[in-house]
């Protein structure tokens, strides 16, 4: 069993955490650009390659610097990202489509 320290684990959590968000959160951004932009599968394909190259090179740091259990912590922590960016997301968009619905009427 490796040794895995409590210093390791907090930096797990963090920078997959981090990692998600800019993931998640470029791709959020990108959705929600994609109207305006005069190009937007261009637009989705370069975020697509940007994020991609974040997240490989970030998951490959980690995977260099430690042993497999702290990459398997940061995995979680940007899954539990991904999640908990869903939900505030999907609650926001709805609220603001039920209110642009009520002020129609």
């Amino acid at each position: 069993m490796p040794e895995i320290g409590i210093l390791g684990v907090i930096l797990s959590l963090a920078a997959g955490g981090a990692v998600g968000f800019v993931f998640f959160g470029g791709l959020w951004l990108t959705v929600k650009t994609m109207r305006g932009a005069k190009n937007p599968a261009a637009l989705m394909f370069f975020s697509l390659v940007v994020r991609m190259v974040i997240f490989v090179a970030a998951f490959y740091v980690i995977a260099k610097w430690g042993n497999w259990v702290y990459l398997v912590i940061a995995l979680a922590s940007a899954i539990v990202v991904r999640i908990v960016m869903i939900r505030t997301v999907a609650k926001d968009t709805f609220d603001t489509e039920k209110k642009t619905a009520e002020e129609a009427e």
